[in-house]
């Protein structure tokens, strides 16, 4: 039951944080604003996902800021998602995120619509991943970050 409470707190947050409302909200602000909303979201969503897991456990509250500054790290290190990729050329680069994998996969489905493929893309499969997932790393272990 905990690893699908899990995967639909995630699915949640897949479907409120990729929608057309939120992605336009976000577009009205600099690059340096809607970073600093989308990471005070994604914050708070780490806090989320410790109540709706027993097993995610904080010690101190500051190690959610730590989780999230190492997410940053990896981010801006391999997203590829910046001016730098066209600058250099590299523009398929910029397709090879997770996201775009998953989103560029879902649209080849036959007759399926934008909407419904953000709906498999982020909602859907990050709901199987983490019931997976959370199989993976639990087997009655608390994960202390």
């Amino acid at each position: 039951m905990l690893h699908i409470r899990l995967a639909a707190t995630f699915a949640a947050l897949g479907f409120v944080f990729t929608s057309k409302q939120w992605l336009q909200f976000l577009n009205k602000y600099s690059p340096e604003t809607g970073l600093i909303i989308k990471h005070v979201v994604i914050l708070l969503s780490i806090y989320i996902l410790a109540w709706s897991d027993p097993y995610i456990k904080f010690v101190h509250h500051h190690q959610a800021i730590g989780v999230l500054l190492l997410y940053m790290t990896f981010v801006l290190i391999f997203n590829y998602q910046s001016g730098w990729i066209k600058d250099i050329k590299a523009d398929n680069v910029e397709d090879q995120t997770f996201d775009g994998v998953v989103y560029h996969r879902s649209k080849k489905i036959p007759n399926i619509e934008p909407q419904t493929a953000r709906i498999v893309s982020f909602v859907i499969i990050p709901f199987i991943l983490v019931i997976i997932g959370s199989q993976l790393v639990h087997h009655k272990q608390k994960v202390n970050l």
